[in-house]
């Protein structure tokens, strides 16, 4: 046994379970229909052969002996033996038996067998297999397959090894055959009152009566460590590995074998200049796929034979353990997946449809039963230990009984329909090592399963970033809402229908085509095995979360314990994200295309896969695609998506680097094949959690004394802050006495935290970065990190620092890549990819001289990094030492720095910007965190828990300063994510520590942003009257320009429309008309400079809005916009039904959030009378003058914008 540490996977021999329906060849003979014909088969014997209905006609075998043949019905003719040639084959049938069990009390956390396993031995033994199983059409006289010759293709599978297991794993339970069980039987007797060697066994009857042996659901679960499972890679197709073109009419007879694959021409060949697969694994799998297509031909015309796998040579010997492959089998081989349970077989589809091609429509859906033979763990197969999801080696198929090759599906009509596919059945196969998950924590969605489906009940569960089913009735009627459980659950490691990445780029569409009618949009949620309520202690330690240290001691056992909570909290809202992705890929055309101020704006049609529509709750605003065009391939972010007849309207803007080849008319018309951006769970747990490992040294540790103090420990001291010397200059900036508390904060060395709350538009930001400048100045040694949420915070923080003082060096921290997908507002000179080519250029043009004869290893890495990534050129060189160091090679003789080194050790950055995902990520602040004196959080009220730990973690001498507004919005979190999950893994730790005054709190309440009177309203609603703000302007000039009222800055404007739900949203076409046409009036009056946003709601109205108007308008969430500015603001409130009794329209934060946007106005578009219903609105309604409330028709606007 293996086991792994604490919870997790582990490697077990599984005691005590026994086999079902374990069957040999020829059980499938007993048939029940009205005739079996033309039985044919060739070996030692064909026994116990029985059937009922009216005829059973032309039997012929070979063999030395045909015994205790019976048929009931009208005739029984045409009956001849053939040449006898060896001894006789009998009772080729097995049976599951239950064991003697012992149960075992080990209750160590993690290595805890399920309650009701059971210790012992499993046996084959005689007995008969009802109807249910003989009705699924499976050989009786298997069929045997020859040795095939093995050609080259590709299957893009590639299995990863753990590097402390052995080349493959094996689990399961010894047996042994019961050898005395020839006895002779009249009729099939009900095997109930069957005894075997260690007790009766357990049938129960299906819904026809008959008997079916019972499943064992409380077998121990064999499991894996995840860190090895398999994972999907694509690699390249040899040339000399695919088969030729088609023939023509290839639908009017069986397919032949053929010497090219129809779509060799579609893919990356050995004649390009490509690295063959290094790894004689990877080198195996790539050359099996054309293998098995050939082979499988061949059988086609093969006649039938007896089995390869005969059950009399198993008898007397134990049953194997259960062995998973985790290497490449002989070929040929193909790799499929269980999409499907059919009673007892299991159907099969290829991982890649390549296998199937334009020509193969019969390789579509195999059939898996008990006479399937597993040549690695040589044994038959059980299907009732197979889960949908699971991988399989196919090696060997041949034709069910009684079928011809005329049987053979020819044509892709109704292709997907698994009744058109009655051909195939798997002879021999290998298990590909699964992802079994032992007794993880999990907690019930509140709510049924797929489709609303009552028969289930979804569950988020540890590491599994996916919803997981569990069936109610299993339950047992349990109240399991809100209630801690444990968990065994199996999650599959990839879904079919992916084609291979070495396809060549220029034919993705025309391949996408070709196997459109073949890629299906597959769900392989992970299969709870089993789940029980947690032990009382350990989930009382869960819901302790928010108060931890409050009765726990800070030790690393409860900082990994509290790390691990954190982890959990978020696993819904992973789990959520992943539920919406669309796996399909769509061949389509660009229909339009412009160019607005973000970048290059596409609409193309997504056609409706077969038999249903598109979901738009898939396709929602802000969702990342790829774009595949004939000679290039975009990333592009979705702004809307809409249903038009049958197809999908998607409307995206590309995203980019560098020059774009395309203009917006070249666009118009080029095929593309449109995909989804698929986050594995995985990545999105590291991006939320960032690096959540519990540091080595905790004794002393100024960044864990704060959280314990945000989290139920002791209280940090308050501070002292004098109010004189607080007013001061930087730059162009002059600071006010409430402003330069932070400076104050900073220059205080018993200052640990603080708790900046302010009010919106306070000029916190720029007050925060003039500050840190200031500090640094005085600590040149030490790192400064300005961290937040989002992207346009950081931003924000940059352009302060950039107004305030540059002399004080720094850095935005971003990939190259997340740069490119910003919005170019969002971007600034001071991002990393754009920054460091800039500052070693400067540096290496310093020594670009001649007569400097030495560089120093500096130097010359910097010189190595600008030319391998073109940045210099060599007739730019004067120096003959920098021609020297370019004669290196630069992959065979790296320079000795990074490029992040380089930059560091020349630009000497004092102050680190970034999201709190970019900074916690970065290797070199890691292995630097002594360097790291304070860290900043901007927008603060946003902070998650499970993004605040990571950076207390990785930064643990550093100081906190946490900034924000305690009345705006929250951490995000989705809306349907249990309550429980939400407080351990998000929280609300900035506002709950400001409120219970867990750390020095200092406000900042004079308003510059909003006009006087919208800061009087906010000031009163949520303020406690605390905000001074601007002086009153009237009238307001941005509301003149558009004609309407300009007394107040705050209108509202009710419009008669209606909602209607879109997904799990709403959108509302009425109000998006009269927005547009209002933004077309401004547009028409508005000064230079001037900004607008329109900010919804709801994600749907916003990606509706957007699809309307022009690319020059900035159209988003209120949620998004927290943190930004706009001259003037359209809110949109949406809903017209419900609205008194929706929380998430009433929420005050967001409604605070929406109307302190604006520097000049604002205009809320709701409809009156349902407004003065909500608590929220009715009493901003009633702080606004009467003549602010405008009444309007969709008309009326229109008028008035003409």
């Amino acid at each position: 046994m293996f086991c792994g540490e604490g919870r997790g996977l582990r490697i077990e021999r599984r005691q005590g379970t026994v086999w079902d329906c374990l069957v040999g060849p020829l059980h499938e003979l007993g048939n029940g229909s009205e005739a079996v014909t033309n039985f044919r088969a060739s070996g030692e014997a064909v026994t116990n052969f029985r059937a009922s209905g009216e005829a059973v006609t032309n039997f012929r075998a070979s063999g030395e002996a045909v015994t205790n043949f019976r048929a009931s019905g009208e005739a029984v003719t045409n009956f001849g033996l053939r040449k006898m040639v060896s001894e006789a084959v009998t009772n080729h049938f097995g049976l599951r038996k239950p064991l003697d069990s012992a149960s075992s009390s080990e209750k160590a956390r993690g290595n805890r067998p399920e309650s009701g396993a059971q210790e012992g031995v499993e046996i084959w033994a005689d007995h008969r297999v009802s109807s249910s199983t003989a009705s699924l059409g499976a050989a009786a006289a298997a069929s045997s397959l020859s040795t095939i010759k093995p050609s080259d293709v590709s299957v893009a599978l590639s299995i990863t090894q753990h590097p402390q297991t052995s080349g493959f794993l094996s689990f399961g339970s010894k047996a042994t055959v019961n050898a005395n069980s020839d006895e002779e039987m009249e009729v099939i007797p009900d095997p109930r009152e069957i005894s075997g060697v260690n007790g009766p066994l357990q049938y129960l009857a299906n819904e026809k009566g008959e008997p079916v042996a019972k499943t064992d659901e409380d077998m121990e679960i064999p499991s894996i460590d995840a860190s090895w499972a398999v994972q999907v890679e694509m690699e390249a197709i040899d040339e000399d590995a695919l088969l030729g073109p088609q023939k023509e009419n290839q639908e009017e007879e069986p397919p032949a074998k053929k010497a090219v694959h129809p779509f060799q021409r579609y893919y990356v060949t050995s004649t390009r200049s490509e690295e063959p697969p290094k790894c004689p694994a990877l080198k195996a799998i790539k050359d099996s796929l054309q293998s098995f297509r050939e082979a499988t031909a061949e059988c086609i015309q093969k006649p039938e034979g007896l089995p390869e796998h005969p059950l009399e040579e198993f008898k007397g010997k134990e049953v194997p353990e259960t062995k998973f492959c985790s290497f490449s089998p002989p070929r040929p081989y193909a790799i499929y997946q269980i999409v499907d349970r059919d009673g007892a077989s299991m159907t099969l589809t290829p991982v890649h449809p390549e296998l199937v091609a334009n020509d193969r429509p019969d390789l579509f859906y195999v059939w898996l039963t008990n006479t399937a033979f597993d040549t690695y763990s040589q044994k038959f197969a059980n299907c009732s230990e197979l889960y949908k999801g699971d991988l399989i080696f196919v090696q060997k198929l041949a034709r069910k009984p009684g079928k011809a090759p005329e049987d053979i599906k020819r044509d892709f009509v109704k292709v997907l329909d698994p009744k058109e596919h009655n051909y195939w059945r798997v002879i021999e196969y290998r298990m590909v090592p699964r992802n079994i998950w032992k007794r993880q924590e999990a907690l019930s969605m509140g709510r049924n399963g797929r489709d609303n489906n009552k028969k289930e009940t979804a569950f988020a569960i540890n590491h599994i970033g996916s919803i997981a089913y569990f069936p109610t009735k299993k339950l047992n009627r349990r109240k399991v809402d809100g209630v801690w459980m444990e968990a065994d659950v199996f999650a599959p490691v990839t879904t079919a229908g992916k084609l291979m990445s070495s396809i060549d780029p220029s034919y993705r569409v025309t391949v996408t085509k070709e196997v459109s009618l073949t890629t299906p949009t597959w769900a392989f949620d992970p299969t709870i095995l089993n789940i029980n309520e947690m032990e009382q202690e350990e989930a009382a330690r869960l819901d302790s979360v928010p108060t931890f240290f409050q009765n726990n001691r800070m030790t690393k056992e409860n900082l990994e314990s509290f790390a691990r909570a954190v982890k959990l909290g978020i696993h819904g809202q992973v789990a959520l994200q992943t539920e919406r992705y669309d796996n399909r890929a769509y061949p389509t055309e660009v229909v339009s295309a412009t160019q607005g101020l973000s970048g290059l704006i596409i609409t193309a049609p997504l056609p409706s896969p077969p038999g249903r529509m598109i979901s738009l709750a898939k396709w929602r605003r802000g969702v990342h695609l790829s774009l595949d065009f004939a000679r290039c391939t975009f990333s592009a972010v979705s702004l809307s998506t809409v249903i038009e007849g049958e197809a999908a309207m998607l409307r995206c803007r590309l995203i980019h680097s560098g020059h774009v080849d395309f203009t917006p008319e070249q666009l118009v018309g080029q095929e593309v094949v449109v995909r989804q951006k698929k986050v594995e769970a995985d990545d999105l747990m590291r991006l939320a959690t960032g690096h959540l490992a519990v540091p080595d040294d905790i004794t002393g540790s100024t960044a864990l004394r704060v959280l314990a103090a945000l989290h139920g420990g002791f209280l940090l001291p308050e501070l002292q802050i004098p109010e004189n010397d607080c007013q001061w200059t930087a730059g162009a900036v002059s600071l006010t006495p409430e402003q330069g508390k932070i400076y104050t904060l900073l220059q205080n060395p018993d200052m640990k935290a603080a708790l900046v709350d302010c009010a919106p538009g306070t000029g916190k930001t720029t007050a925060l970065v003039a500050s840190l400048c200031r500090h640094a100045s005085t600590d040149t040694k030490g790192w400064i990190i300005v961290g937040a949420m989002s992207n346009a915070a950081t931003a924000q923080a940059v352009q302060a620092w950039k107004k305030v003082d540059r002399l004080v060096p720094g850095v935005r921290l971003v990939t190259a890549k997340n740069r490119n997908r910003m919005d170019p507002e969002l971007q600034t000179d001071y991002d990393y990819p754009v920054l460091w080519p800039r500052v070693l250029i400067e540096a290496v043009i310093r020594v670009n001289q001649p007569g400097i004869n030495t560089l120093t290893p500096l130097m010359e890495s910097a010189v190595r990094h600008l030319f391998a990534h073109q940045f210099m050129r060599k007739q730019d060189i004067v120096n003959n030492s920098i021609h020297k160091v370019l004669q290196l090679g630069y992959k065979t003789n790296k320079p000795t720095h990074t490029i992040f080194q380089t930059f560091l050790e020349i630009h000497k950055p004092q102050l680190f910007f970034g999201t709190v995902v970019s900074v916690s990520s970065e290797l070199w602040l890691r292995l630097n965190t002594d360097r790291v004196t304070t860290t900043v959080f901007d927008e603060s009220s946003q902070l998650p828990r499970y993004s605040l730990v990571p950076m207390i973690y990785t930064f643990t001498k550093s100081r906190f300063i946490f900034i924000g507004d305690s009345r705006q919005l929250a951490p995000y979190a989705e809306q349907s994510v249990p309550e429980k999950l939400k407080s351990i893994g998000i929280g609300l730790p900035f506002i709950e520590a400001v409120k219970q005054k867990r750390a020095p709190v200092i406000r900042l309440n004079r308003v510059f942003r909003c006009p006087g009177e919208i800061t009087d309203l906010v000031s009163e609603l949520y303020y406690d009257g605390m905000l001074s703000g601007k002086d009153r302007v009237s009238p307001v000039p941005i509301l003149q320009g558009l004609k309407l009222p300009s007394s107040f800055p705050l209108l509202l404007i009710s419009a008669e429309t209606k909602e209607r739900r879109d997904g799990t949203s709403f959108v509302n076409d009425a109000e998006a008309e009269v927005v547009v046409q209002l933004v077309e009036q401004w547009k028409t009056a508005k000064k230079e400079d001037e900004k607008a946003a329109v900010l919804c709601l709801y994600l749907a109205q916003a990606a509706n809005v957007s699809r309307r108007l022009d690319n020059d308008v900035y159209v988003n969430t209120v949620d998004a916009s927290q943190g930004a500015e706009y001259d003037l603001v359209f809110l949109l409130t949406t809903r017209t039904e419900n609205v008194a009794t929706c929380r998430f329209i009433n929420d005050a934060t967001r409604i605070n959030v929406g109307l302190t946007r604006s520097k000049q106005a604002t205009i809320v578009i709701g409809d009156r009378r349902n407004l003065s219903g909500a608590q929220e609105w009715k009493r901003v309604l009633e702080l606004m003058p009467e003549e602010a409330k405008l009444e309007a028709k969709l008309e009326d606007i229109a008028s008035q914008s003409n």
